[in-house]
């Protein structure tokens, strides 16, 4: 067993084996050794070594032990597989040993980003939001599907309420897109209430709510950033106008004259 369940990315914990002897004799010299040194496995024994000795386990008799172990800082999530080496000796001598297999899981919780972007941009309007669904955590996260309803006064939901996503690995994403009507009467923000669901490594079920919202602008307002897309003019550039014209009238115009006036002369 072990303490806990599972293991954190980075974590320490502790795992118990228990052992019962069957033989009808004494059992000497016995030896346990977890063996977590393949590289496959991102653990490591965090106080002593791996080896634990036992002098006698009577006949019919038990024993318990107990390792400390760390995860990687950096371990994937999932189900690992190490093994348990035990050897020993009867009471006549004769050597013995055998392999087992011990199970340790590294879990952590999914981390999951959404946002939200579309084209859409004032009330009575039909277009497209586009929700980006981020993989933050270590582990995928797999069979992943969205759900968004529709909100009454604010939005109209087109498309499917329901879509199938699939499976996101560690620090990637994924999109889905719906087709909206906006009310009439909408208030700025939009909130969309996008249910998703999915499973993390260990097929553990999650059911998660996430409110991405969107701005939306009146006319006046869309009028207002629209003059300013254009690039409006402000006061700088009023003055710097004004001063390459003065320069102009100053500098350059009497060279101008003059020489307009030399022309005339000349015919």
């Amino acid at each position: 067993s072990t303490a806990p369940e599972s293991f954190s990315p980075g974590s320490e914990g502790t795992i118990k084996i228990a052992l019962k002897s069957e033989a009808k004799v004494e059992l000497k010299d016995v030896r346990v050794r977890l063996d977590v040194s393949p590289s496959a496995l991102p653990f490591a024994p965090a106080n002593g070594t791996s080896t634990r000795k036992i002098a006698v386990i009577p006949a019919g008799g038990s024993a318990e032990l107990e390792y400390s172990l760390r995860s990687s800082p950096d371990a994937a999530p999932g189900l690992y597989k190490a093994t348990l080496e035990l050897s020993y000796y009867d009471r006549l001598g004769k050597s013995y040993s055998r392999n087992e297999t011990v199970g340790l899981t590294v879990a952590t919780d999914p981390e999951i980003e959404v946002s939200a972007e579309s084209e859409l941009r004032s009330s009575a309007t039909r277009g497209t939001v586009v929700f980006k669904v981020v993989n933050g955590g270590l582990g995928e996260v797999k069979l992943l599907s969205a759900r968004l309803g529709s909100s009454p006064g604010q939005y109209r939901v087109l498309s499917p309420a329901y879509q199938y996503v699939g499976t996101i690995s560690s620090d990637n994403y994924e999109t889905v897109e719906y087709e909206i009507f906006v009310e009439q009467n909408a208030s700025s923000p939009l909130v969309f209430p996008l249910q998703l669901s999915f499973k993390d490594p260990s097929n553990r079920r999650y059911s998660r709510e996430y409110r991405p919202s969107i701005e939306i602008f009146t006319p006046d307002e869309l009028v207002t950033l629209q003059y300013q897309g254009r690039g409006g003019i402000g006061a700088f550039e009023i003055i710097l106008g004004l001063l390459l014209l003065f320069l102009l009238y100053k500098f350059v115009w009497p060279i101008v004259s003059n020489a307009l006036r030399g022309n005339g002369n000349g015919k």
